[in-house]
């Protein structure tokens, strides 16, 4: 299963509205307009372009 997968999963499951993803910050979930973090530590730049990488058509990838 794919990361970004998990912190959708979660988003639906509380309810949320947005899902957050920012370079060396926690990944946090907006729910009833308040963002809360999902993950204790921040996710590094690499980790974030692979979270989107896996949202991309792969013909892209290089691009990026």
């Amino acid at each position: 299963m794919p990361a970004l997968d998990r912190f959708i999963a979660l988003m639906f499951d509380k309810q949320g509205t947005a899902l957050v993803v920012e370079n060396d910050k926690p990944v946090q979930v907006e729910i009833q307009g308040a963002l809360r973090p999902v993950t204790k530590d921040p996710v590094p730049g690499p980790k974030v372009m692979a979270l989107i990488k896996e949202v991309m058509p792969a013909g892209m990838h290089e691009q990026f």
